[in-house]
């Protein structure tokens, strides 16, 4: 005999799906964070090989 799903049957299955994706967003989040912070240090290490490039080219 099958069993009847309720409502809080189907509740509660969506619930755990929802929680499966939040995870997942969470990880995401922090992956892009992650690369964030090594975007703003290449651009610092940019900035300051730029500064002594400009240096070498102004010498006589």
């Amino acid at each position: 005999m099958k069993k009847k799903t309720t409502i809080d049957d189907l509740a509660g299955m969506i619930k755990i799906g929802f929680d499966s994706v939040d995870e997942k967003f969470k990880l995401a989040d922090n992956r892009f964070d992650s690369v964030e912070a090594k975007i703003n240090a290449m651009q610092i290490d940019v900035i300051d090989l730029k500064k002594q490039l400009s240096d070498i080219s102004c010498r006589p």
